[in-house]
Order: structure tokens, then sequence, then C-alpha cells
């Protein structure tokens, strides 16, 4: 892959100039996402919503509201709709009128007009640190990637479930480290910071082409 000609791609420049006004913009698809996730880090971290154990309390409707009001100072309204995405994503479970947070973050997984602006969101971030890392700007940033390794079918499913593990164990613990140093009190001179993760799969049966595909599995392809 031309790294240089990816980060160079006019439509790629565009997001990324346009990354921070998305943030910005409460109308903005991905604004609801940001939504979500600053809730569940708030609901995880902050005492108000912590029992005495330290685990998020099971929360009414309203009660969830406070959420987003202390995570992002969300009025009522916009609140409503962001416990109804979050319900969508599959990050809470609602049981006797109360909501309980499944995870601490939540996985985009429908192909509509949030999950689109997902992607982009996702592709500019890794887009932009690879495009920094390839300049002269300091200091560099955290980029690591492990080559493809070839591991057999009835591993695949162990694979997805250590990934899923330690993926989420990394992601909350900065989680964590962020949610003490976050800023309620905005300066020009602030960094707005993010950190993703993702696995890559390839599926080589499908890769392989339909004649090839049959001749290895023992059946030869049919005569032109």
């Amino acid at each position: 892959m031309k790294l240089k000609k990816l980060a160079k791609n006019k439509r790629l420049k565009k997001a990324l100039s346009n990354e921070a006004k998305k943030s910005a913009n409460t109308n903005h698809p991905y604004a609801s996402i940001e939504s979500v996730a600053k809730a569940l880090m708030t609901w995880h971290t902050h005492d108000a919503f912590l029992d005495g154990k330290g685990l998020p309390k099971p929360l009414t409707a309203e009660e969830l509201q406070n959420v987003f009001a202390v995570a992002g100072n969300l009025e009522p309204r916009a609140s409503r709709a962001a416990v109804k995405l979050m319900q969508e994503f599959g990050a809470v479970a609602l049981a006797n009128g109360q909501y309980s947070p499944v995870a601490r973050s939540a996985l985009i997984s429908k192909k509509n007009r949030t999950g689109k602006a997902y992607v982009a969101e996702a592709t500019a971030r890794l887009a932009g640190t690879l495009e920094h890392n390839l300049s002269a700007k300091k200091p560099k940033l955290f980029e690591r990637q492990l080559s493809d390794v070839r591991i057999k079918k009835e591993d695949f499913p162990i694979f997805l479930s250590f990934v899923k593990h330690q993926g989420e164990a990394f992601i909350d613990a900065i989680d964590d480290w962020l949610s003490t140093r976050q800023t309620s009190d905005p300066k020009k001179n602030d960094f707005l910071v993010a950190v993703n993760a993702f696995a890559s799969v390839k599926n080589l049966l499908e890769e392989i082409p339909a004649t090839k595909r049959r001749s290895r599995l023992g059946r030869p392809p049919k005569a032109q």
C-alpha cells in the first residue's frame, strides 16, 4: 500500500480537517457515538454512579440521563435519544425498569448513518496517525500491528475471544487513565486524543477463486 498516496487523498484530507468540527457538532451522527462513549466512561468511573464495590449501579432512564448530563452536559431531550442509541449499540441491558451496562465499550455493527460516520472517523484517525508518523513531525504516535499469522479453523473462535478480552482490558485501562485527566475547561492549546483498536481477519477459503477452490477441495473444475 502506498501510504503517502493514501494520506494525500483529497477526500481523506477533507475528513481529517473536519475532525474537530465533527466532535463539536452535536447534530453530526458521530457526536452521538461520542456521547455514548463518554457516558459509559462516566458511568464506570464517577463516584455518584458506583455502588459500594466500585461497580456501576443499575439506573432508571431518568437516572441514566444524569450520567449523560455529567459526561457531556447534554440536555434531557438529547440524553433520551442517546439512551436509545445506547440500547441500539447493545451497551446496556434493561431489566425491571433499570439499565445496567453490558460493557464499557460498544460495538458499532449496523450500516446506518451512525455506522457510516463511525467508519469514516475510524479510517480518518488511522490514516492521520500514519501520515503523522511518515512525516517529520514529533513526537511519533503509537501504532503497531502484527504480521499475518495463519491459524487453524478450530483456533479462530479462541483467537476472537482472546483478542476481545485483551483488547477490552487495554481500552479500559486507557479509559481509566483519561477519566482522571479530561478537562472541563477547554483551552486553545488542549489536545484531543483517542485510541482505536481492531482485529483483522482474512478467510483464505473465500479469497481462493471459485475454480481453484473446487480443485483444492478435490473436485475438478468444470470443462469450459
